[in-house]
């Protein structure tokens, strides 16, 4: 609550330039001032909310092609953004970590994201190389956005980890009985003056929680 009023009040002084220039909130220069000729994004969310679900198909070594986990993700803001780049970020269970450790867990990944554009929308097919996966997390970077006003934000992810178990059988995926719980969070790649860099009343996070073994052993 208190950083929602925190940013309401920023917002108040942002909104007479929130289409114009922002250089009536920096300090006067003594000397003019360079503009650089690569282009500078421009990001000012006003509201944000998302959403996720998830599927889950247990992995079971007598019946080929399971051991699967399904995400779709939506996200939608108000506000401008001018060519900034998102990261969409999904933090793991601790029971995954181990599978998340092993080299060939990327390769289990695949998923596309589509997000506002100049002409509309457009949708990117990820590859590897859009995506880093650490211990705990894996973090895609979506290419460039652009809207004014409202924006919406896609992702559809799915991570085969059947494939890898069958493979490597002594890869381990404990059981959660309160179901594995995963997070997600929409970030931008804001400009360095932007004076808010998140938005001022809500976010992009949400949490989806599957339920059932990962294994049937």
């Amino acid at each position: 609550m208190n950083r929602n009023i925190k940013r309401l009040s920023m917002v108040a002084v942002l909104s007479c330039s929130l289409f114009g220039s922002v250089l009536p909130l920096m300090a006067k220069a003594e000397s003019p001032i360079t503009v650089s000729e690569k282009p500078e994004t421009k990001t000012l969310l006003i509201t944000a909310k998302s959403y996720l679900k998830g599927s889950l198909v247990p992995y079971d070594k007598a019946i080929p092609n399971t051991g699967s986990i399904d995400f779709h993700y939506n996200g939608e803001s108000n506000g401008f953004v001018d060519g900034d780049v998102g990261y969409l970020v999904f933090t793991l269970p601790k029971e995954f970590q181990q599978i998340a450790h092993h080299s060939g867990f990327k390769s289990a990944i695949s998923g596309h994201f589509t997000g506002p554009h100049l002409l509309g929308s457009s949708t990117h097919q990820y590859t590897s190389s859009d995506f880093d996966v650490y211990s705990d997390r894996i973090i895609f970077k979506n290419p460039n956005t652009f809207f004014v006003g409202h924006g919406k934000y896609e992702a559809d992810i799915t991570i085969n980890y059947g494939k890898l178990l069958k493979k490597y059988p002594e890869i381990k995926i404990a059981p959660n009985f309160d179901g594995y719980e995963f997070n997600t969070g929409l970030y931008f790649d804001s400009a360095p003056w932007d004076v808010i860099k998140e938005p001022i009343v809500g976010d992009f996070t949400a949490t989806s929680v599957l339920e059932g073994p990962a294994v049937i052993e």
